[in-house]
Order: structure tokens, then C-alpha cells, then sequence
């Protein structure tokens, strides 16, 4: 990112050019970032110049970073128009731009792209014609914080993209018809993320058309509604996956099914239960804490790393369970340590009236014996 007068860059960019000579055919790390909203015409005009230089490196880079908020007819004129190289060495790349046109344009200029991160409200486009090759993307990741991506397009990106490891969206919409949808199956994808609130229809066409055999990290958000959903649980049960780290924040749970879906779950080592209506509920709190389960052992024995929503008369019971899996207890129990503990606190109270001393003094000694707890709050 380079700053200053116009001159000022310029003079930069010449001894950058000179510098990049130098490196001969040593791969590059290219980083743009450019603000345009209040820009003087000067300025803009000073950095489409630099951003051509920017882009005409991009056959000598492995990485690239381009961020451009621009409203300028001018500049959006230019990043319409302009030669963008087709570009075979980029293997890592985070494309957020406003104009979709333009940033849809750089990503088709890929093909060998690897690890994706760019703003889309559709993604069937990057695998048609001259699009980049989908069999190569391992990771894709979509900025988009308004637009809901239709779940048809995921099913395909699924399909065309069969070494995919990694997806994080925004949000999955449910349109056209649920009842034109294929159902998916994935044997690579381990890393599955939806950012924003899922409805229950939604959660339901979901879950109902992908198997995901490979799945490791699951996190999403759900909406008023109960959960786990039947289908959440039967979708666990048809991939034969078994979870590593799972993340759910959620107005309302069922037990029963939660408690299903986490005893099955023994090789969780991350679980982040974020709760909004009344706190984490009681069963699940005595099912995390390690008490022994008959001949089936102890529920979640690998688990390292908890966080949880709760509310403040249920801290003494969250401190019982930290204390079940210290590492002087799990040792007993052949059960792994937790290390790490984060606890949202959900109060009415704010400022001087939350009683943040006598929290921190409640968990003091499983501080001092190693035990990582970060306290923050939430108010409901």
C-alpha cells in the first residue's frame, strides 16, 4: 500500500520497479488497497496509474490482495476496460472490489487459483468458458455480507470443484425450488462456514442435499428456532463424519438432540456453544462436565477448547466443569485437557453493576494452574 503526494508516489514506484528487476523470477506478494470515496481527481487518476503497474505485475506474483472501494464513474469506466494478464501463478488470492464485473474479470484471469476470498453474489460464472478451472480451488471463502448465494449454485460449485476443502459463505438462499435440487456429495470438503442467520427452511434444504464424509469444522448461525433439527442429525449420520470443531450460535436448542449430536461426536477437540435466549441449558452443562457415562466412557474426550453463553448464576456450574478437565482430573480420567475457555456472560446489567471482580476472582485458581478463560459479556 504506498501513500503520500502523487509525486511522492511516483517516485516510489520507481524504485519499487527497480527493486522487482532485481528479484528476476523470484515469485511476488502483491497488496493493493485503495479507498476511493473522497478522493480528489488528482489522487484517483494518480492511483489508476498505480494500479496498472499493480496488475501488470500479476504474471510475476503467487499471491495478490486487491481491495478498491471506489465510486467514480471514471475509475469504474477504467477497471472495465483495462488488460488484466492472464495470470497462471496465482495460487492465493483476495479479490474485494465493488464492481463485480471488474472483480469476476480478475478472478477469470486465475485459472491455477487455489485459495479464493472474493466478493460474489454468484459463483457459476468463474466456471464456464475461460473461467478459472474449479478442479484446482481448495479454498473459497465469499465476502459478500447482503447476498445470499442460492444453494443450486453451491450443489454445483460442489461438483465442479471436487478437491474443495474449504467453503465459507455468507449466506445460502433456498431459490428456485427446492424440489429442482440435486443432492451432493463431497469427499474432500472438511471446512464448512455460513456467517449469517439460517432459517429452518433453509437449514433443512441444506442439510437434506449435501453428504460431506470429510467434515471437520462445521459453524453456523441459526435462527428462532429449535436445534438441532432432525436433518442435522441425520446428515452427521449419512456422512459418517466425524467433527473436530463445531460452532453454533442459536436462540433456541433442542436438548435431546443436542446432547445426541455432541455424545456421538468424540472426537471434538473445539466446541463453541454462543446461546441467546436463557443461557447454555443445564443438561448440556452436566453432559460437557466429565463425569462418566456408564460403559460409554466420558463424553467429548478429546475436548481442548470450550466457549459457551451463559448466564451469571451459572458460572459456579461452568467452573465445576472446567474443573472436570483440569489437567489433574483428566489425567485420572484418560480425557484430554482443556486449555482454553471462553465465557460470554449474558446480563441485564451494564457498566459498574456487573460484577466483573468477583467473576474473575471465581475462576482465579484454575488460572493460576494453566487454564487459558477469557471473560467478556453480552447483554440481552
Amino acid at each position: 500500500m504506498i501513500s503520500g503526494s502523487p509525486q511522492e508516489r511516483t517516485a516510489y514506484w520507481k524504485v519499487l520497479e527497480g527493486r522487482i528487476k532485481r528479484t528476476s523470477s523470484l515469485p511476488l506478494q502483491l497488496l493493493f488497497h485503495y479507498d476511493d470515496y473522497g478522493s480528489s481527481i488528482v489522487n484517483r487518476d494518480d492511483t489508476i496509474s498505480s494500479l496498472k503497474t499493480f496488475i501488470r505485475l500479476f504474471p510475476r506474483a503467487d499471491t495478490i490482495s486487491l481491495h478498491i472501494e471506489a465510486d467514480s464513474e471514471d475509475f469504474r469506466s477504467f477497471m472495465g476496460n483495462f488488460d488484466i494478464p492472464h495470470t497462471d501463478g496465482v495460487h492465493t488470492a483476495r479479490v474485494d472490489v465493488d464492481d463485480e464485473v471488474f472483480g469476476r474479470r480478475i478472478v477469470s484471469a486465475l485459472p491455477n487459483v487455489e485459495v479464493l476470498a472474493t466478493i460474489a453474489r454468484t459463483i457459476d460464472q468463474w466456471f464456464t468458458g475461460t473461467s478459472i478451472a474449479g478442479h484446482r480451488l481448495r479454498s473459497l471463502h465469499l465476502l459478500d455480507h447482503w447476498s445470499a448465494i442460492p444453494l443450486a449454485q453451491v450443489l454445483n460449485l460442489l461438483e465442479r470443484a471436487p478437491l474443495l476443502e474449504t467453503l465459507k459463505v455468507t449466506r445460502i438462499s433456498i431459490t428456485p425450488s427446492v424440489g429442482t435440487l440435486r443432492a451432493v456429495t463431497h469427499t474432500r470438503l472438511s471446512v464448512f462456514y455460513i456467517s449469517v442467520r439460517v432459517t429452518q427452511a433453509e437449514n433443512d434444504a441444506i442439510f437434506e442435499h449435501v453428504t460431506l464424509p470429510a467434515l471437520r469444522s462445521l459453524s453456523f448461525r441459526g435462527d428462532k428456532q429449535l436445534w438441532p433439527r432432525p436433518n442435522n442429525l441425520s446428515f452427521l449420520q449419512r456422512s459418517g463424519c466425524m467433527l473436530t470443531e463445531l460452532a453454533f450460535c442459536q436462540y433456541l436448542v433442542d436438548e435431546q438432540r443436542l446432547v445426541a449430536l455432541l455424545t456421538a461426536q468424540s472426537q471434538l477437540t473445539t466446541l463453541q456453544l454462543h446461546l441467546f435466549a436463557d443461557g447454555i441449558p443445564m443438561p448440556i452443562l452436566e453432559l460437557l462436565s466429565a463425569k462418566p457415562k456408564g460403559a460409554s466412557g466420558f463424553p467429548l474426550p478429546a475436548l481442548t477448547s470450550l466457549g459457551v453463553s451463559v448466564l451469571p448464576r451459572q458460572l459456579k456450574a461452568v467452573k465445576r466443569l472446567i474443573q472436570s478437565r483440569s489437567a489433574a482430573q483428566a489425567q485420572k480420567s484418560g480425557i484430554a485437557t482443556l486449555k482454553e475457555v471462553d465465557i460470554e456472560v449474558q446480563t441485564k446489567q451494564r457498566g459498574d453493576n456487573i460484577k466483573k471482580d468477583e467473576h474473575t476472582v471465581l475462576f482465579q485458581e484454575l488460572t493460576n494452574n494453566g487454564v487459558e478463560i477469557r471473560i467478556s459479556y453480552g447483554y440481552v
